[in-house]
């Protein structure tokens, strides 16, 4: 795509839509990340916080909190691991 003739006015737009477009994809693979998590062990969708960990043991393959047992996330529901880590 050539954006040399777009003025900033159409730069900012595109821009815009593009955040929009990734947002709804990002919200579709968190979406589809914690079904596998639900779908694995029975834990309701509303308690489920996917951490930034790698996690071997985890169907999505990074750490899963419990938020409403586990509001410090100091257990990952596969590898017992904390969110905080030195």
């Amino acid at each position: 795509m050539n954006y040399t003739g777009w003025d900033l006015r159409h730069l900012r737009a595109f821009r815009g839509n593009l955040i929009y477009q990734l947002k709804e994809l990002d919200d579709l693979i968190v979406t589809r990340l914690i079904r596998l998590v639900t779908n694995k062990i029975h834990i309701r969708k509303e308690e489920v916080v996917l951490g930034h960990w790698a996690c071997a043991y985890s169907p999505t393959k990074q750490c899963v909190y419990n938020k409403l047992k586990d509001p410090l996330y100091d257990y990952c529901l596969f590898c017992s691991k904390p969110d905080q880590r030195v």
